[in-house]
């Protein structure tokens, strides 16, 4: 008889234990998060991002504006030499909604220009933006209302862009919103309540429930490491669940 069997087999078998009850405290604890990892990843995979993108909402892919040489003129030298005493780093000309419109950083503002009197041009007014955005929508509604967004914090969901900017609405079945920049008098972003509910889940996923775009935060990493604990304390107690008798069978083949 081996006397040595019975302790070793103890020890294992409280280290088993030991293992077992962490696994469970700390599964429950974290178990929701994983939950809700598990959700959202499906539910993010199951949306066709086109959809998320709003591709099917407005002309995404319509070529660029023409710009006609006969509405051309004032050059870009005309600008340079006008304002010779100031800083002007860049000079570019781009069409804004059918008008040639230079924009020129000038003292590290950027300023407008007509390309037909080299005067300066306000931001494109409510009107316009309204107009710019009908000529680009491409769903079923019709135009609901209009807002001149100013403060970044009151919508989430043109986080990083251009401020201030008008937000365009549509009264279709996704509550469609269109925003359009004030500079360059074009659509930049595109938003429906299918892309909100995409960036919920977004938020749930990488945990980030402030500005929903960091994917390094403190609270995300914490949480995967420890639910890599749970996954890989789980294979071990697995592997402490089988006993010979379960490969019983493998002899028989």
């Amino acid at each position: 008889m081996d006397i040595t069997q019975g302790p070793i087999e103890k020890k294992k078998t409280n280290y088993n234990l030991i293992l077992r009850r962490i696994h469970k405290w700390v599964a429950l604890i974290v178990g929701i998060q994983l939950v809700l990892w598990t959700m959202s990843g499906f539910l993010m995979s199951f949306i066709p991002i086109e959809d998320v993108h709003g591709d099917h909402l407005w002309d995404k892919f319509a070529p660029a504006e023409i710009i006609k040489p006969e509405t051309i003129v004032v050059d870009a030298k005309y600008l340079i030499q006008k304002y010779g005493d100031q800083n002007v780093t860049n000079v570019r000309l781009y069409a804004r909604n059918g008008r040639a419109i230079y924009g020129a950083d000038i003292d590290a503002e950027t300023v407008y220009f007509d390309a037909v009197n080299g005067e300066p041009v306000g931001l494109v007014a409510e009107t316009e933006a309204i107009s710019i955005a009908k000529k680009s929508y491409r769903w079923t509604g019709e135009f609901n209302s209009v807002e001149y967004v100013t403060d970044s914090k009151k919508y989430s969901e043109i986080r990083g862009g251009e401020f201030p900017i008008w937000r365009i609405n549509f009264d279709d079945n996704v509550n469609s919103s269109l925003y359009v920049s004030p500079t360059e008098g074009k659509v930049v972003r595109v938003r429906s309540d299918i892309w909100r509910l995409y960036d919920f889940f977004w938020m749930l996923h990488i945990m980030d429930y402030d500005t929903r775009d960091d994917f390094n935060n403190l609270l995300l990493i914490l949480a995967a490491s420890v639910a890599f604990f749970i996954a890989l304390s789980g294979i071990i107690l697995v592997f402490y669940a089988f006993s010979k008798k379960d490969f019983r069978w493998l002899k028989k083949t």
